[in-house]
């Protein structure tokens, strides 16, 4: 944890070119998207028609995708199985949808 450790923050804060000012406002942003992702949990918890099994994540660097690849790997024995999508010939995009949804084009 980078503001656990005085060592690495110090670090991070000198290659961004940043001061505490700079910490505090990447706090506040990275406080501000847990609550974000807390709302947004709560809203998909009230039904059960938009907890699907299957879902598709897409990343910008392909060494984030990686980096996931291997957090959830399956000899962890995880509840999330993660692999590389198949073509988009392959999916059947209605599975996708939540029950009793009419079919978007």
């Amino acid at each position: 944890n980078i503001a656990k450790s005085g060592t690495s923050r110090d670090a991070v804060l000198k290659a961004i070119g940043g001061t505490a000012t700079v910490e505090s406002a990447l706090l506040a942003g990275q406080m501000a998207a847990q609550q974000q992702v807390e709302t947004l949990k709560e809203e998909i918890n009230k039904t059960h028609a938009l907890n699907l099994r299957t879902a598709f994540v897409t990343f910008i660097h392909r060494r984030d995708a990686a980096i996931v690849m291997r957090l959830f790997s399956q000899s962890d024995r995880e509840e999330i199985n993660v692999s590389l999508p198949p073509a988009p010939a392959d999916i059947i995009w209605e599975d996708f949808l939540p029950k009793g949804s009419a079919q978007v084009q």
